[in-house]
């Protein structure tokens, strides 16, 4: 059900998802608007197994349909997401998600956050920081919740990193987390890398702090990488 790559011209774009268990309820998602529109999607959803799987393609269907309506804008995207997943709940799970809809021309990035984890801009010079969210709840929290558009850029050379909190909440035998600073410290030595090569990279550096404890919560990379 996941995208594994996405033909958009410009841009190396690619996502991977480990499940913690048989299945997973974390998801992403990367397709097209336009000729001109990307929209991308990472989410997670509340609990594991079946039911968070079950859940997660509802969510993942309901996110794709709401962008493809006619000239949404992304803050429409998530209200009219979160709205209808309050409707179609009853064993009261709820989403975090981020998404984006950028303009493939100019790199502009219009977004919105519902509860979910800031990604990380990796500069050419292999600097990174984090993109501002405003915190709001997650989707099926409660209905009515209005999701505020923010903007960021994309410039050629740079990569937006994409993830959910399997990622930074990954621990090890002594009980510690990988965290956000071990995060942004992996990412200067991925900067020149392709798209794959970046979550491949960021994921072994998350092996290699967890060592042999078990991994408790599902794992996803997204990376949006602009070439020209």
């Amino acid at each position: 059900m996941l995208p594994q790559q996405i033909d958009c011209p410009g841009y190396d774009i690619t996502g991977m998802m480990v499940p913690a268990k048989e299945v997973g309820g974390d998801f992403y998602d990367f397709f097209m608007l336009n000729e001109e529109k990307l929209c991308f999607v990472v989410a997670d959803v509340s609990g594991k197994g079946v039911g968070a799987a079950l859940f997660m393609t509802v969510a993942k269907m309901v996110l794709k349909t709401a962008a493809q309506a006619h000239n949404t804008t992304v803050d429409e995207l998530l209200s009219t997401a979160n709205n209808l997943l309050c409707q179609e709940n009853p064993a009261e799970l709820f989403v975090t998600a981020y998404v984006g809809i950028m303009d493939i021309n100019s790199g502009q990035i219009a977004y919105a956050c519902a509860g979910h984890n800031p990604p990380v801009i990796v500069h050419p010079d292999g600097s990174s920081e984090f993109v501002p969210v405003k915190p709001k709840l997650p989707l099926a929290a409660m209905e009515g919740i209005q999701y505020p558009i923010m903007y960021t850029q994309l410039q050629t050379g740079e990569t937006l990193v994409l993830y959910t909190d399997g990622v930074t909440e990954a621990t090890n035998l002594d009980e510690e987390l990988y965290g956000d600073a071990r995060l942004l410290a992996a990412l200067p030595s991925l900067k020149r890398l392709s798209a794959p090569e970046m979550i491949e990279g960021i994921k072994s550096n998350v092996d290699i702090f967890v060592g042999e404890a078990p991994q408790f919560d599902d794992i996803t990379i997204v990376a949006i990488r602009k070439i020209s």
